[in-house]
C-alpha cells in the first residue's frame, strides 16, 4: 500500500511539475525544409497552357521545347 502511494504521489508530483515549468518548447522552423526553392530562378519557365479533363477539371502543364544539336535522329 506504501508503495502504491508512493507512486501516486510521484506522479501527481510529475504532473504538477510539468504544468509548472511547461512542456517541450517548439523548435524553430527549419529552413532548408521550409525553403529549399528560394533562389531557383523561375524566368525562364515557359507560361501554363491548360488543358480540360474528361471530367472537366482543367490541368496546367508546360511545355518545354528540346535543345537543338541534340545528335538525334537525323543528321549526324
Amino acid at each position: 500500500m506504501l508503495i502504491a502511494a508512493l507512486l501516486l504521489t510521484a506522479a501527481i508530483a510529475g504532473l504538477a511539475a510539468a504544468i509548472a515549468w511547461g512542456g517541450p518548447k517548439d523548435i524553430p522552423p527549419l529552413a532548408s525544409i521550409n525553403n529549399p526553392f528560394k533562389d531557383v530562378d523561375y524566368s525562364n519557365v515557359p507560361p501554363a497552357q491548360r488543358y480540360t479533363a474528361r471530367d472537366g477539371t482543367s490541368l496546367a502543364w508546360h511545355g518545354y521545347t528540346p535543345a537543338g544539336g541534340t545528335g538525334g535522329t537525323g543528321a549526324s
